[in-house]
């Protein structure tokens, strides 16, 4: 079983639990109510339209970890099977693309994906590997049919991989095609047509993908952005920092973390986790090394292109563009994903012309441009000289080996291949070990360790009410594995949902707003997923705001109430005969952080109603009648006009009703969903439609219709031919 790191366990499990209620009850898992303050899940990426996914939403959700774990382990398998494919199709040597099938396996990157317990970085490299495949041997195929395969690779690519891998994944396939398709490979030459028919296969494949694309663009439109990373200064100050340190991890075996070897590094000790990880082998970099100084090929100039080009869009200014598209400052280490991929494709051709030259002159070894990447790394890491001698003798020793047993056995191959193979296996699966270590949470696990509070047997101390009514704050201290300062332990944490793009600061944008304002604090953290708060001023004021009714804990294996706080707070929803209006929000926020604010008599609204409500009615009641996650219906019983204020997050699709009659939703209190409710006994429904749906399934319908007619119309065009 595969636990995974805390984004598995926190996210990803719930997320693929949410969407396995929905089907299990009949409904299009469309939004999740559990998650946060609410959720879209049409438009998530590596969730809802990936197919391999739909086995998890079909079992009973306690084997949930396990199809997960299945699955993960799944595409690892591809990630083997197609990086041999491919790099034996560039080597042409079945033994040199076993070796760097092992190394890029095992990178860290991977291992990386491994660990996260889904999908979403292994399918990127499955698919990748498998669209560059297709491309170069387009030859074998008709051009039809390319267009066609890649329509398919890049649905799979879109909807299974994690969206900032997918963008540089589909950055290296175009460049691929346009480079075969001037330039041609080694078996054959260039073909500009065949540009034309991969790029279409491309765009269908986008089309066949729009009911993920066209809902997840409009409803990061709606989402907060962390825009506090894109000061120049700041971006020229991580790169100063980071980029060295980026190098060293080519040649580390712990580039995962380095805090396992160096405790105290500035860059070490901040461990941006996988924001920076690449290494794949030393002996693999060499053999890399030694393809670029062999003859220049179209593949060799490729992969030496696109080695230099990721790691300058890393250490460079290029760097900004990372963190304008993807919000945060540490993500944009993530191009370097691909190095193993680039470093394993030339070793994969070195290694083969090694065997055709049969021989290594010496200005091959030193003279190998790796010495010169590990000057310019080692020059950093100096201050920690012990670790860095420590690393350089393992690697010198490593490379040692491989020339020495070279030398020995070269006329005695098949000895000689199996201890390149044991050196490499070595170094690659030891690292992935070592980047296990640095987790959060160990790689293998038994299953009852996926739950949390090490699954109390107990029954949970609340009724279906009061659960319905009020939100849950779970209690414990953070342990030390997860923050090393004290100062961050905190007694209640709320989970955000997952945004769009991948870790923004993940709330929909007036609910980070909200949570800035009313605060002043910055509660949102760094990744913008968790926000970590007391249930003590100034975070009380939250806490009552979003009914916070309940604070649990587990202790000896059993649930404990800590505190019944309803008297404090607003229940989910609630009925205000009095509002006040603020279309400035820092003017809104302050009146509701204000101690004289009375929030359990009046809701802000952002938005003029001008409409009547009140006077009080005090024998008015709201109540669910049905509390699901995309329809919500509530009854509502009123002497006097009223607003109807729903404590669920205010985000893009939408819309209530009062008896059957569409009305409109206004921001209540910055974040929430207020309606006006006319004087009577009436029946409220909130109704979740993804934005921009229906469109995009014509879409993706269209696209389908197109694949078929291309192939279909094609392969008649042929069998013509042949009967003429």
């Amino acid at each position: 079983m595969l636990k995974g790191n805390s984004d598995a366990i926190d996210l990803n499990i719930p997320c693929f639990i949410a969407v396995n209620d929905a089907v299990s009850t009949d409904l299009m898992p469309s939004w999740t109510r559990y998650i946060f303050t609410g959720f879209s899940l049409i438009g998530s990426p590596t969730l809802l339209w990936y197919p391999p996914n739909w086995l998890a939403f079909m079992v009973d959700k306690n084997y949930i970890p396990h199809v997960m774990t299945t699955l993960a382990w799944l595409h690892l398998i591809g990630v083997a099977f197609t990086g041999y494919i491919f790099f034996r199709e560039i080597s042409k040597s079945g033994f040199w693309a076993s070796v760097s099938a092992l190394a890029y396996t095992f990178s860290l990157p991977v291992i990386y994906g491994l660990s996260v317990v889904t999908s979403s970085y292994l399918a990127g490299y499955v698919f990748t590997l498998l669209a560059l495949y297709l491309i170069h041997t387009q030859k074998n195929r008709a051009r039809h049919l390319n267009a066609v395969y890649m329509a398919f690779i890049t649905f799979a690519l879109v909807t299974g991989a994690f969206i900032q891998i997918t963008l540089y994944s589909l950055g290296i396939i175009i460049l691929y095609s346009f480079a075969v398709g001037f330039w041609g490979t080694e078996s054959s030459p260039g073909d500009k047509k065949t540009i034309l028919y991969l790029l279409a296969g491309i765009v269908l494949g986008i089309f066949l993908s729009a009911p993920m694309l066209l809902p997840m663009f409009a409803i990061a439109s709606d989402t907060s952005r962390d825009f506090a990373a894109l000061s120049i200064s700041t971006i020229y100050e991580s790169i100063a920092k980071v980029s060295p340190g980026m190098l060293w991890r080519l040649f580390s075996p712990n580039a995962f973390g380095h805090n396992i070897y160096l405790p105290n590094h500035e860059v070490g000790g901040a461990n941006y986790v996988e924001s920076m990880n690449s290494f794949c082998g030393v002996i693999v970099l060499f053999l890399a090394g030694y393809a670029m100084m062999i003859r220049r090929t179209p593949t060799i100039l490729f992969f030496l292109s696109l080695f230099i080009g990721l790691v300058l869009i890393t250490i460079t200014p290029f760097a900004y563009i990372h963190v304008f598209l993807f919000g945060l400052k540490p993500v944009y280490t993530r191009a370097t994903y691909f190095l193993p991929l680039a470093i394993a494709s030339l070793a994969a051709i070195g290694g083969r012309h090694i065997e055709i030259k049969n021989d290594f002159s010496v200005r091959s070894v030193f003279l190998n441009p790796i010495w010169l990447l590990l000057l310019i790394a080692g020059i950093y890491i100096i201050p920690s000289k012990n670790y860095f001698f420590l690393e350089i003798i393992r690697g010198i020793v490593f490379i040692s080996i491989f020339l020495i047993t070279y030398n020995l056995l070269k006329y005695k191959k098949y000895f000689w291949h199996i201890i390149v193979i044991c050196l490499v296996a070595i170094e690659v699966v030891w690292s992935g070990h070592l980047m296990t270590t640095v987790q959060v949470y160990p790689l293998m696990v038994k299953p009852k360790d996926f739950y949390p509070f090490g699954s109390p047997k107990a029954s949970f101390p609340l009724n279906k009410r009061e659960l319905e009514m009020y939100r849950v704050l779970l209690y414990g201290e953070l342990s030390d594995k997860l923050n090393k300062t004290a100062v961050r332990r905190n007694n209640g944490i709320y989970y955000g949902y997952m945004s769009p793009w991948g870790y923004n600061n993940a709330y929909s944008s007036s609910y980070s707003l909200f949570l800035d304002k009313l605060t002043n604090q910055g509660i949102i953290d760094g990744l913008g997923r968790d926000v970590y708060f007391k249930a003590i001023p100034p975070y009380d004021k939250v806490a009552n705001l979003t009914s916070v009714g309940f604070i649990i804990d587990s202790k000896d294996n059993k649930w404990r109430l800590v505190e019944d706080r309803r008297d404090k707070c607003l229940p989910r929803i609630s009925l205000f005969y009095n509002y006040e209006i603020f279309e400035n929000i820092d003017e809104a926020a302050h009146r509701l952080k204000s101690h004289d604010f009375p929030f359990k008599q009046t809701v802000i609204l952002t938005s003029n109603l001008n409409l009547p409500v009140g006077p009080p009615d005090h024998d008015s009641s709201v109540n669910f009648l049905s509390n699901g996650n995309s329809k919500v219906t509530i009854e509502v019983r009123s002497k006097t006009p009223a607003i109807l204020l729903f404590n669920d997050v205010n985000t893009k699709g939408w819309e209530s009703y009062v008896d059957g009659t569409e009305v409109e939703i206004h921001k209540g209190n910055i974040a929430f969903r207020a309606i006006y409710v006319p004087q009577g006994d009436h029946v409220v429904e909130f109704r979740y439609n993804p934005p921009l749906l229906k469109l995009s399934l014509v879409i993706s319908l269209l696209g389908i219709i197109v694949c078929f007619v291309i192939y279909y119309k094609k392969r008649n065009t042929r069998n013509r031919s042949i009967q003429f």
